[in-house]
């Protein structure tokens, strides 16, 4: 009887520990979605080229897919920008990606679309680029600091790179009918060389707001004769595509963030370990952010959410990993472990050993899904004298053999028999269990 009332205490103590975390967790909601915690910190509208102002499978054939992006625009009229989306499969039988990527292989970084661009192209025209224009949600402030971060990669067909990306902020959106808008200075230059072709390459350059700026474009604005280039060469291919290499430095961009040098940011957060018993369920993670991606993956590697939180009730103890992109789709992950108990019996002590050095079963020790720390572990022999302990302020692991007894005693083998043990261990939601009983040694 007295062990049933001990699990049921348990039992309510360990749901008392759950709903504090969700009576926090609701406070905590409640403090985020409040208006002034909800300001967009990337400031450029569609960031990842993932929103067309019609549908795909309403695209007209013969049209270019980057004229219905929303709020993204060429600032030249005598140019166009590509773009590359999963969703064109509606439009283009037989489409997919990353095969079909225009001038070579490419995968999204995120979502389902990239947009793409010639930057230089020698093979048509001495002077000519295109040029990817975005729009800013709130013209900046002036003497203020931002970051403009994007992430580009380079055609795998193209033959050449160069360190003379940049970008140009003008107040009002251009409208320019030129083929190289040399006679605009750009503010942002990376002074890198674009080389990734499987990946994504990052930029993040620092600059100071004139003020105003609403628009921002990508690309050359320099005379070709002036660029610093390289012929980088390229890769063979297969039968997908019969013109290996062209004279061009074609550059895929993804993932373009304008955001203020001190906007905070948070890194993955599954939330802490937790302890149920059998049966029960957990919610794990923390609030939700807006402009933050979410995926949740199980023990398998299995997708399984694309949420801020989850609730899980797994049959065993298990971990879940969290992978996150924040609003300038940098990646961050965090794992938590879910520990499952019988919360009748929390603790696992065996009642027999053999400490014969074959390997098996040589160490006595204290076991437990869900055991936070072994605070006090002591054995007597049948006499009441102590012949092991294991006592210390520092929180010592159940998970290994540092708090577990070698059957010596005083560097001498103890003789087969009846022990008494006495544990005290804290679990993982700070309970205190203490359990005495009796131990064979055996060999």
């Amino acid at each position: 009887m007295f062990s049933y009332i001990a699990g049921e205490f348990r039992k309510i103590l360990l749901h008392f520990f759950l709903q504090m975390k969700i009576i926090k967790l609701h406070i905590v909601l409640f403090l985020f979605f409040s208006p002034a915690l909800l300001r967009a910190q990337n400031l450029v509208f569609n960031p990842s080229f993932e929103k067309l102002s019609i549908n795909c499978c309403s695209i007209p054939l013969g049209q270019n897919p980057f004229n219905y992006l929303n709020n993204w625009t060429n600032s030249t009229s005598l140019t166009g920008s590509d773009l590359s989306h999963r969703c064109l499969v509606c439009t283009y039988p037989y489409y997919y990606l990353p095969d079909f990527a225009i001038y070579g292989v490419q995968n999204p970084r995120t979502g389902n679309g990239f947009t793409s661009q010639y930057v230089i192209d020698y093979q048509n025209s001495p002077d000519y680029c295109d040029y990817i224009q975005g729009e800013i949600i709130s013209p900046l402030n002036a003497n203020e600091i931002y970051y403009l971060s994007f992430w580009v990669s380079l055609g795998e067909e193209s033959n050449y790179t160069y360190s003379n990306y940049s970008v140009y902020l003008s107040n009002i959106e251009l409208h320019e009918n030129a083929y190289l808008l040399n006679y605009f200075t750009p503010q942002i230059k990376t002074g890198v060389y674009i080389t990734e072709r499987v990946g994504w390459q990052n930029f993040k350059i620092l600059f100071t707001a004139q003020g105003g700026e609403k628009y921002f474009s990508f690309g050359t604005f320099l005379p070709y004769d002036q660029l610093d280039t390289f012929r980088i060469g390229c890769a063979d291919y297969d039968s997908l595509h019969p013109n290996p290499c062209y004279d061009v430095c074609y550059i895929y961009l993804d993932d373009v963030a304008i955001y203020p040098a001190d906007a905070p940011v948070y890194a993955a957060d599954a939330g802490g370990d937790q302890l149920l018993c059998k049966g029960e369920s957990a919610t794990l993670g923390s609030q939700w952010r807006s402009q933050y991606l979410y995926w949740w993956y199980d023990a398998q590697g299995n997708l399984i959410d694309t949420t801020a939180q989850i609730t899980v009730s797994p049959d065993s103890t298990t971990f879940y990993v969290l992978q996150q992109k924040d609003f300038k789709f940098d990646e961050t992950s965090d794992t938590v472990i879910v520990y499952v108990s019988d919360c009748e019996s929390p603790l696992y002590i065996p009642n027999i050993f053999s400490p014969n050095s074959d390997g098996n079963n040589d160490i006595f020790c204290v076991r437990g899904e869900g055991i936070s720390e072994i605070k006090t572990f002591v054995i007597y022999n049948r006499w009441g004298e102590e012949v092991f302990s294991c006592r210390t302020s520092t929180p010592l692991s159940a998970a290994s053999n540092e708090c577990g007894w070698d059957g010596t005693y005083r560097g001498e083998p103890v003789p087969q028999a009846v022990y008494t043990y006495y544990v005290e261990a804290v679990l993982l939601n700070g309970e205190t269990v203490v359990k005495r009983g009796n131990v064979t040694l055996v060999r």
